[in-house]
């Protein structure tokens, strides 16, 4: 396939319910993420804005990328973000999987480099759903690329995954169950956004947004059906354990945020939570649900006790624009003469 057959596009408003039907059909490097209904929810709660850059042949959609975007530095920027862990390139999966579309693969890629670049952002991350993929377009055009990793469920066979699960996580799950522990998708966010604020106090964990507008964001999930919360309560309906799913058309279902109350945390809630909330999923036809990050630690020992695989993703970056560059380096500069000014300031006060 020639490079001149394929058509680069920034898809138009009225084309984005054909995009997310797209997105939905990519088991390989789809995922809720990149489809539009999802990225306008974050824009109106997060802030930053949106566009869709796709590559089209005789009419068909082969390929593109949700470009999520913020200023820094005086300048447009792509990145992803908390509540945005994958932000990279959909392939049709026949071009993923087929060793006679290679060349078909590579040709989209060109074209949506092409197409991003001649945006003009000030620097572009691309958080990949996937290694697999022959991203030496990307190489060539002098990014970069970096593994990250994350820890996949397969809900495809429940009865297989309860036999995966690590012996004492189903002693704790059994524990919380006989203890009269309740796990419903129950949609509270009063209950999540107390034991996310908990975390980020006790562990100093990030908050993903002010209360007010992590709200409305999870208000729109709920309303468009691409999210949901879960909450496990103990017998006498107190709150224990929470975590929002986000799902949708897709296949696959991400587990972006959780938290529990401390004084309930040795009590096996949490691993309750995690599994009705997979008997759940799987119920509703989804294949997999990720974790969300394996960084090594705490949180990820308990991630991987949950039958959960390891998986490899792939972290591009482009080259940063000389201006983009410039503006970086005079407010980095401009911060630290305010730092040694604030130090000079306090000493004289002293």
């Amino acid at each position: 396939m020639a490079s001149k057959q394929l058509e680069l596009i920034s898809l138009p408003k009225e084309q984005h319910p054909e995009w997310d039907a797209f997105v939905a059909e990519q088991e390989a490097t789809g995922s809720i993420y990149s489809s539009a209904a999802y990225l306008t929810a974050l824009c109106k709660s997060a802030g930053g804005t949106y566009s869709i850059a796709a590559v089209r042949r005789a009419g068909d959609l082969l390929g593109g990328i949700g470009l999520y975007n913020t200023e820094k530095h005086h300048h447009s920027i792509v990145s992803n973000r908390l509540l945005l862990y994958y932000n990279g390139v959909v392939l049709k999966d026949e071009l993923v999987h087929s060793a006679n579309a290679q060349s078909q693969l590579l040709c989209v890629l060109d074209g949506l480099i092409n197409c991003i670049q001649a945006a003009d952002f000030g620097s572009i991350v691309l958080h990949c759903r996937s290694s697999e993929i022959d991203y030496r377009p990307f190489l060539e055009a002098d990014w970069t690329a970096e593994p990250s990793y994350t820890f996949v469920v397969d809900l495809k066979d429940t009865e297989k995954l309860w036999k995966d699960l690590d012996k004492n996580a189903r002693r704790l799950i059994r524990r919380a169950e006989d203890a009269g522990v309740e796990v419903h998708e129950d949609n509270d966010f009063e209950s999540l956004y107390a034991m996310h604020f908990e975390t980020h106090q006790r562990k100093g964990a990030p908050l993903y947004l002010p209360k007010e507008r992590f709200k409305a964001y999870s208000e729109m999930i709920f309303k468009e059906k691409l999210g949901s919360i879960f909450t496990a309560r103990l017998s006498d309906g107190t709150p224990a354990a929470s975590q929002l799913v986000l799902h949708g058309p897709h296949p696959g279902s991400h587990t972006v945020c959780a938290g529990a109350a401390q004084e309930h945390l040795s009590t096996g809630t949490s691993y309750l939570l995690r599994w009705k909330a997979f008997e759940t999923l799987a119920a509703a036809g989804y294949a997999y649900n990720d974790l969300t990050d394996a960084a090594r630690g705490s949180v990820s020992r308990f991630k991987s006790q949950l039958g959960a695989e390891l998986r490899m993703n792939m972290v591009l970056r482009s080259p940063e624009s000389a201006t983009y560059n410039f503006a970086k380096s005079l407010d980095q500069g401009y911060r630290g003469l305010r730092s040694r000014v604030g130090r000079l300031v306090r000493r004289g006060k002293q």
